[in-house]
């Protein structure tokens, strides 16, 4: 009994190790040098030979085999046709292998090569399948004669790193796609080849990549894969295809066009304005560019070529630029090698920039940070040209152009990059100057061909000089929404960007009230791109002074000729037009209610402006401007307030306005009375019709002259006082 017990149990261990099985999967990548190819072989497996194991050829690989596992494998290698009883070429003893294990064994080399002898190479981790949407794949080293190398993929980066010969990288999987791989010498940036390995059809599957054959001899090197499918393997080889990547930019005034690429239809009806993503091109070979109308259907109808040979590896951009007949600014194609489909740093955001404007050919261009101390972002960008990438931080921009050392303006663009990182586009100046149909613009275009022209602004320095509400505030509507609010009398926003070439609304009410309330509005108030405004509110809603806003496109924002520029409007409602002297030199002349000046040009000093009625000596008030340690500044002088104030109506005075909206109150060195030595000087009712009547009192030593003028400044009546003491007329 206990004979039959211990049969049994035999038996039933027997069963259970017979039911123990690893997959093995074998690949023959051993080649015969000088050939094109390599011996033919059968496997043994502990003596047996399956009809699998038969008459393997080179760079043929099984399907995983089941196999026994945990108990000891001989494998021999013998040439076809072979018998049990032939010498084994080469044998290999295997532990026990893993139950339920997967195995690749990989046999390269070369028999009787003492540098790279014949062996087999075994990788315990193989995989028979990949998480959905990827297929997994690994890279085995087996070329003789090649070093240890590192694999690439474009636009995904480095797979596989300093990969010696016999050796298997970790399974990496990625999504089953189109990809170009690139094979180089460990650590060099030079790529020995491109293969096309297109993923797509292998979702969940598993596969491996063997370098296989002599890169200086036969067989020839090259690039193999077995995919594991659940119909059976597949090995199949890699394409050598170099290429480089492309974007067309069609940036000329000319029609729609077509792109050809040698016979292929690269982009179908590109119109002007637009591009298209990057795209996949031949390198290392010549390649005809040809621009057709729209709907063309050959190459043959092209009607500009440019062959260009693009280099394998290289990322280009392709911009159409110029006019067709146009002898100064021809049609062409700008070709720019280095382009970017991703940021160098992920917390950065790239960008090159393109002057592509045929009517400023002749005007090279800076790009500026205006309100970052007009910081030059580049500078003497020339038509034709690119400019290197320039790298920032994603942040909200405001950017200026301007002709090369100039301070003319083009236009204002803002660009927010926030949220951008690691965005590469190119920026490119479009349009013309001289067109109101297609102005000149900032185009930019992304990698995935998206186009957005950046909204183009002026500038503009807002100042509340209405007297209107002056005790309190007021609100700004632009296009019914409140831009500028609790906006105070004798304010100033600074410069800040106005969208241009759009009509806005201007309404303008006291703070906290409604748009309906507003005592002011404006509508269809256009402002030009690159130009700047000064934008005073004026008026009191008198019959004479109507509110209303005073503009000028002729602002500044940087010196023109000195270290001060000035400039004077006069905003008061009850004064005269007026001359101001610096000194005694007269620095403007005859300035009306309403009027901006010319701009001036001062050194810097500490001045003694008077103001006087226009054409006349007679000074009316004197005041200091303190500008003996201002420098490089833009000044605006403006007029304000009331000659003969009643009530709460604010004063006369001079205030200063800066480029960014500070604004000072100049301080009054003397008036009428000051000079003449009156004091409790009145003068009602002011303004007057026919008649008003002047009180004061009169403490000076000497006889006075009081003159009386009109608003024309005119003199109306002369008083010569000798006596002191109170006198009315």
């Amino acid at each position: 009994m206990k004979t039959l017990f211990t049969f049994m149990l035999s038996l039933l261990t027997a069963s259970l190790l017979l039911a123990q099985t690893a997959n093995v999967q074998v690949i023959h990548n051993s080649p015969t040098p000088g050939t094109s190819s390599g011996p033919v072989v059968d496997i043994y497996v502990n003596g047996g030979l399956l009809p699998q194991l038969t008459a393997v050829p080179f760079r043929a690989a099984t399907s995983f085999l089941p196999v026994p596992a945990g108990v000891a494998l001989n494998i021999e290698v013998k040439v076809n046709p072979s018998t049990a009883g032939d010498p084994a070429v080469f044998t290999l003893n295997l532990p026990g292998l893993a139950n339920g294990g997967n195995y690749q064994i990989m046999a390269a080399g070369v028999v009787g090569d003492p540098q790279k002898p014949f062996n087999l190479y075994v990788n315990s981790t193989a995989q028979l399948n990949a998480p959905a949407s990827t297929t997994s794949f690994n890279v085995f080293h087996g070329s003789p004669d090649a070093p240890n190398v590192d694999v690439n993929a474009r636009l995904v980066g480095n797979l596989v790193s300093n990969l010696a010969f016999g050796s298997f990288s970790n399974y990496l999987p990625v999504p089953s796609e189109l990809y170009y791989v690139d094979v180089l010498g460990a650590g060099s940036p030079s790529i020995v080849q491109t293969y096309e390995t297109d993923l797509s059809a292998f979702d969940g599957l598993s596969a491996t990549v063997f370098a296989s054959g002599y890169l200086g001899g036969n067989p020839a090197f090259g690039l193999f894969a077995v995919v594991n499918t659940p119909i059976g393997v597949v090995v199949a080889e890699l394409p050598a295809r170099p290429v480089a990547r492309v974007q067309v930019i069609h940036n000329s005034l000319n029609p729609t066009v077509d792109v050809w690429a040698n016979q292929t239809l690269l982009y179908d009806n590109l119109e002007y304005q637009t591009a298209e993503p990057f795209a996949w091109v031949d390198a290392n070979t010549p390649i005809n560019f040809g621009i057709a109308l729209a709907n063309s259907t050959s190459a043959s109808q092209a009607i500009f070529n440019s062959t260009q040979t693009l280099l394998n590896g290289g990322s280009y951009y392709v911009v159409a630029a110029g006019e067709v007949g146009n002898m100064s600014t021809p049609f062409n194609l700008f070709i720019k090698d280095g382009a970017r489909e991703s940021a160098s740093a992920t917390d950065k955001v790239d960008f090159m920039v393109f002057h592509g404007v045929t009517d400023a050919s002749n005007v090279a261009v800076d790009v500026r940070l205006p309100f970052e101390n007009n910081a030059l972002l580049l500078s003497n960008l020339g038509y034709g040209n690119f400019t290197n990438y320039i790298s920032v931080d994603p942040e909200f921009y405001d950017l200026s152009v301007n002709p090369t050392g100039t301070n003319n303006w083009v236009t204002f663009v803002e660009a927010d990059l926030e949220g951008a990182d690691g965005l590469a586009f190119i920026a490119l100046a479009t349009g013309k100057l001289g067109s109101t149909a297609n102005p000149f613009d900032i185009m930019v275009v992304l990698p995935n061909g998206a186009s957005v022209i950046l909204p183009a602004n002026a500038l503009a320095n807002i100042i509340h000089n209405s007297p209107i509400e002056a005790a309190g505030t007021v609100d700004i509507f632009i296009n019914g929404q409140v831009n500028i609010e609790d906006f105070n009398f004798r304010e100033a926003t600074g410069l800040l960007f106005v969208p241009a070439r759009v009509p806005l609304d201007f309404a303008i009410g006291a703070a906290n009230t409604p748009i309906g309330s507003a005592f002011g509005t404006f509508n269809d108030v256009v402002f030009d791109a690159g130009k700047i405004y000064t934008v005073y509110a004026i008026g009191d809603n008198s019959p004479s002074a109507p509110f209303t806003l005073s503009l000028s496109d002729a602002g500044r924002f940087f010196t023109a000729n000195g270290p001060l520029d000035l400039r004077a409007h006069h905003g008061s409602t009850t004064a005269p037009a007026v001359d101001v002297l610096a000194g005694s030199t007269p620095l403007f002349t005859n300035l009306a209610y309403g009027d901006f000046s010319t701009w001036e040009s001062v050194p810097t000093a500490n001045y003694e402006l008077s103001i006087t009625p226009a054409g006349q000596s007679t000074v009316v008030a004197k005041f200091g401007a303190p500008l003996g340690t201002i420098n490089n500044a833009v000044i605006e002088v403006f007029a304000s307030g009331y000659l003969s104030p009643t009530g709460t109506q604010p004063a006369f005075g001079l205030f200063a306005a800066f480029a960014n909206g500070d604004v000072v109150e100049l301080p009054l060195i003397s008036n009428t009375a000051d000079v003449a030595g009156l004091e409790e000087l009145a003068l009602y009712p002011n303004p007057a019709y026919n008649q008003t009547k002047v009180t004061f009192t009169n403490t000076a030593s000497s006889p006075v002259s009081i003159a009386v003028l009109d608003y024309m400044g005119r003199i109306y009546q002369v008083h010569n006082v000798s006596e002191t003491g109170k006198t009315e007329f």
